[in-house]
């Protein structure tokens, strides 16, 4: 498999009845450990504190354990005690930066060359989904960048040895924008410096952050609405 299965590999337990009814805080645990970050230590712990003691009872003191080699901040948690933090990191989970899959966004700054980019190629792109200048569906001039950041390729196994020519393993750069006729907008734009003209970045995600306008007042069909820079034009009539 690829490195990513290699590096998350499933994990399926099926605990006794007899434990939840004994210990009703495990099953919550579980439901919100599914979604968190996990490492082998805290399923080591965990099945250590089951062997330890009378597995119907809370494990007390042993709910969590330092990582050797990786402390301070390295903590082993037992699974079925403990509610893993939403904002665990790699460090939190005791996974080397080799193995760690988890890269966040970052902040950059408004007016830094990947945010003006980015800004400048989504714009290009929401203009290139209309049939024609004409309409309700007005061009879309960039207005204010508001928001912009970074995330770095994971360069793991195979994924840091193609890093370096594959564009899709290139940095992703995201913004948020204000345009034409009061309109927000949001775009994600993978940013290979490397790529001569249009191919340094592609638009890989677009998303609306202005209300829709009313479709029997803006909507001509040259654009998808959600593509759309409209002004409702609004009748007055003359008595």
């Amino acid at each position: 498999g690829s490195d990513f299965e290699r590096l998350l590999p499933f994990l399926g337990l099926i605990i006794p009845t007899s434990l939840l009814d004994q210990r009703p805080s495990a099953l919550r645990n579980l439901h919100a450990n599914q979604e968190r970050l996990v490492s082998h230590y805290d399923i080591h712990l965990t099945l250590l504190n089951l062997m330890r003691s009378n597995p119907l009872q809370e494990p007390g003191a042993t709910m969590s354990r330092a990582i050797p080699m990786r402390q301070p901040l390295g903590k082993a948690l037992d699974l079925l005690a403990s509610e893993l933090p939403t904002t665990r990191d790699c460090d939190g989970a005791g996974i080397l930066p080799k193995s760690c899959i988890c890269v966040p966004w970052t902040q950059a700054p408004l007016t830094s060359e990947d945010a003006v980019f980015a800004a400048m190629r989504g714009v290009s792109f929401l203009n290139s989904q209309r049939k024609n200048d004409g309409g309700a569906c007005k061009k879309i001039v960039l207005g204010k960048i508001v928001g912009a950041w970074l995330k770095e390729p994971v360069r793991i196994g195979y994924n840091n040895k193609a890093g370096q020519n594959d564009r899709k393993l290139q940095r992703l750069v995201r913004v948020e924008f204000t345009g034409t006729a009061d309109t927000r907008w949001q775009v994600t734009v993978m940013h290979d410096r490397k790529a001569p003209g249009p191919e340094e970045g592609s638009v890989v995600e677009t998303q609306t952050m202005h209300r829709y306008r009313p479709l029997e007042t803006c909507w001509d069909e040259s654009a998808p609405l959600k593509f759309c820079a409209c002004t409702p034009q609004v009748n007055i009539h003359v008595v």
